[in-house]
């Protein structure tokens, strides 16, 4: 809503494009390198932000965006309450849930016949050319990243619960809405007819990525790969920087400016991170942030 609200129309087209797509494919193959089923969502989250940006900078219609944000939030929804749900069911319960995650995956990832593949088609209905081609390749990271996700979940301990229904429901329900909702809602100023997303041309493209990405989850377990394992905001490691102001940097030296902005941009993450842990133990914190959204939601109207 901020770019939307704020960018002006058509700025800095290329370059959100460029810093879209980057994102989108480098987020997605980090997530491969994580072990916790949550921090491998989230670093699919962050994929998925990046490929939102490339959409906005090159020109596709905000209503389009929205739609496919609303997919978006509602299969990772699904995944996200899936890894506790999972972990909380035992026997075939535990099979229905990871049955779940599975379809919201699919779903994210853009196969055919899914919500996500509905999106898919509305959003790149205002591309073409290279733009539309690399919207497209994602689906290989975005297929990778859900496999990968889906290992780590089905190799989750069990930790049986107590509150079995009131944890499966929510993710048989975020579940269903991500794969049906896009659709029941196909927004009516889309050039594209919701029978297009069932034509040739689109089950291809729907396709392709997703079979790609199979062939390569194949291959690594035939030649029995295995991804390095980084903990969660490892990139930050890799960055050539000298001191810690991001928890344990060392590389090349630096100049004076930039260890000073260095050390300052340390002491702000600091303070956010302590934020955050506050945040964590205040039990209303949920509900604030919701009330938060809220206020600013309208004031911006």
């Amino acid at each position: 809503a901020g770019f939307w609200l704020f960018l002006p129309p058509g700025a800095f087209g290329e370059g959100l494009v460029v810093l879209g797509l980057a994102g989108a494919f480098t987020a997605a193959l980090w997530g491969v390198t994580q072990i916790n089923p949550k921090a491998v969502l989230a670093y699919s989250t962050v994929s998925q932000m990046g490929l939102m940006l490339a959409l906005i900078g090159g020109g596709v219609a905000p209503l389009s965006v929205a739609f496919y944000a609303l997919h978006h939030g509602l299969a990772k929804g699904a995944l996200f309450l899936s890894v506790e749900a999972v972990k909380g069911a035992v026997g075939r319960a535990r099979w229905l849930m990871l049955a779940m995650a599975g379809l919201a995956a699919l779903s994210v990832a853009g196969l055919p016949l899914t919500g996500g593949s509905a999106v898919k088609v509305t959003a790149k209905s205002d591309l073409s050319g290279a733009l539309a081609l690399g919207v497209t390749a994602t689906g290989v990271t975005t297929g990778l990243v859900m496999a990968w996700f889906l290992l780590r979940l089905a190799r989750s301990g069990a930790r049986p619960s107590h509150r079995l229904v009131w944890q499966f429901l929510p993710v048989i329900a975020l579940a269903l809405a991500a794969l049906a909702l896009p659709w029941m809602l196909w927004p009516p100023g889309i050039d594209v007819a919701p029978g297009y997303a069932l034509s040739g041309a689109a089950l291809r493209d729907g396709f392709w990525p997703l079979a790609v990405a199979a062939a390569l989850v194949l291959t690594a377990k035939l030649f029995r790969f295995a991804p390095p394992v980084h903990r969660p905001g490892g990139m930050l490691a890799k960055l050539p920087v000298r001191g810690r102001p991001f928890g344990g940097i060392s590389s090349i030296d630096t100049g004076l400016a930039a260890t000073s902005a260095l050390r300052v941009a340390g002491r702000v993450g600091w303070l956010a991170e302590s934020v955050e842990r506050a945040l964590i133990r205040w039990r209303w914190s949920g509900l604030g942030a919701v009330m938060a959204f809220l206020v600013l939601t309208l004031m911006m109207q």
